[in-house]
């Protein structure tokens, strides 16, 4: 199976836009590992990919967060093709799905 996972506010907290300074939640990393190693294919995307050397920046702390956060993943997608509200049946809210 297929997971998407957004990247701020799910898996960490920032303040604004200070990505630099995200804070890990581990709990959440800890059970899209175990996804990820039961054999699921885990997405992160995010919208934090720009034009210019501030994507470049990003795209660089993303991959740097995530080894030092020790998250697994399938992909991670930094320009989010998704725009505006994901209406599927099989869509959780992010509290619901860490419970």
């Amino acid at each position: 199976m297929k997971y998407y996972f957004g990247i701020d506010y799910v898996i960490c907290d920032i303040d604004g836009s200070n990505y630099a300074d995200a804070q890990p939640i581990m709990e959440r990393i800890k059970i899209i590992n175990k996804l990820f190693d039961e054999g699921h294919h885990i997405v992160y995307l995010s919208n934090r990919e720009f034009e210019g050397e501030e994507g470049v920046t990003n795209t660089k702390l993303i991959h740097e967060q995530f080894q030092a956060w020790g998250c697994k993943y399938t992909t991670i997608i930094l320009n989010n093709p998704i725009e505006g509200p994901y209406i599927n049946t099989d869509v959780y809210s992010v509290d619901n799905f860490f419970k």
